[in-house]
């Protein structure tokens, strides 16, 4: 006659919270893989268009934009009777950002006897917001609801922030008979975030 299988019963005895060895921080395996759990996901869009038109045969005109914008959701927690949280912890985590990117550029070629000229001209925009918060929970009231609102003890926070920044910027060659040439460039930048309620200006010229 065989003995029963005694494989349930072993699982149940896992499914209670044993400390295997002398660290209050190392739960047995079964109860890290089943009751202190970290889910995420994302959901994210990403666009981009760009169009360009030839005004002449050396005068065209481009303009670009683009955006990004995704979901990032995350939850922790740490089941009724873990060693070091007997009571249980859980913690709901969401960041949103968007970003958005648009420029244009004109662009120069064009020749008249020895002289050869060419060049550049365009702007970016660039903006970026970003706001998360976060529901935290602890001390479970009903040891299998893992939800905060099922919590003895809850707090919250949550963060917003928003940068920008505005673009100009050139750049010219000069040439004669293809031998001697002159380089122009120039850039500024126009930048501000509101967490830090700064901004900035960045010139950039060179020959």
């Amino acid at each position: 006659q065989h003995e029963p299988n005694n494989t349930d019963a072993m699982f149940d005895d896992l499914k209670t919270r044993k400390i295997w060895n002398s660290s209050i921080c190392r739960s047995n395996p079964y109860w890290g893989v089943y009751e202190q759990t970290k889910e995420d996901f994302k959901d994210r869009l990403i666009g981009f268009a760009t169009r360009r038109y030839d005004i002449t045969d050396w005068l065209a005109i481009q303009g670009r934009f683009g955006t990004d914008y995704y979901t990032y959701r995350q939850t922790d927690i740490d089941g009724y009777d873990t060693s070091y949280v007997p009571l249980g912890r859980m913690t709901e985590r969401e960041w949103r950002i968007r970003e958005n990117n648009a420029d244009f550029l004109v662009m120069l070629n064009y020749d008249f006897g020895d002289i050869s000229v060419s060049g550049n001209l365009g702007g970016n925009s660039l903006s970026q917001n970003r706001e998360n918060f976060s529901l935290n929970g602890n001390d479970f009231n009903i040891p299998d609801l893992q939800t905060v609102g099922n919590t003895g003890r809850q707090s919250f926070g949550y963060g917003i922030s928003e940068k920008k920044i505005n673009s100009l910027y050139g750049s010219a060659q000069i040439g004669y008979r293809d031998y001697l040439f002159l380089d122009l460039t120039a850039r500024n930048d126009w930048s501000s975030r509101s967490e830090e309620h700064t901004s900035e200006l960045q010139s950039r010229p060179h020959i």
